[in-house]
């Protein structure tokens, strides 16, 4: 079956590309609804060989849900090293806290408090494993914490997509 693209797609899928090709290349899609964004979005991560990461939200998604996606995405870019794209569409912020904690994940790397306790004593264990496999010997909490946030931000990239205000 013959696939036909107009060149305003193909335009799109290059700018998308450009930008998954850098770290901290983050996307802010705004356009119609069903126009293509969150399609365009995984078919060029598809491309790169990058996973894609969606959260599913139902009636009972909370914080707590919210944060354990994040712990997931965090880990998976920040300790194994997994390329991701994160697509997040405005109807999944359900709290202004997602939008707050996507922010500082945008800025740092990392989402204070997420990690505490016997979560971050696992984390550390986990990101010395990966330090590891990339040939490192970091010894201190410190060390490890700040490589696994040079992980995440050279291994994760989201895509915020909302949909034009309609005018009446």
């Amino acid at each position: 079956v013959p696939l036909v693209l107009f060149d305003e797609v193909l335009e799109h899928v290059l700018r998308i590309d450009r930008i998954f090709r850098q770290p901290q290349g983050h996307l802010l899609l705004i356009g119609v609804s069903g126009a293509g964004k969150t399609t365009l979005s995984r078919f060029v991560a598809w491309m790169n060989g990058l996973h894609v990461y969606q959260i599913k939200v139902h009636n009972k998604y909370s914080m707590e849900d919210f944060d354990e996606d994040l712990r997931t995405v965090l880990r998976r870019s920040g300790c194994k090293g997994d390329k991701i794209v994160f697509i997040m569409d405005e109807s999944n912020v359900l709290d202004s806290g997602f939008l707050e904690r996507m922010n500082t994940l945008l800025a740092n790397g990392e989402v204070p408090g997420l990690f505490e306790g016997d979560e971050y004593t696992t984390l550390c264990t986990q990101i010395k494993e990966g330090a590891q496999k990339a040939g490192l010997m970091l010894d201190s909490n410190e060390e490890l914490y700040k490589w696994f946030t040079q992980q995440v931000m050279l291994n994760l990239h989201i895509v915020f997509t909302m949909n034009l205000a309609e005018m009446d």
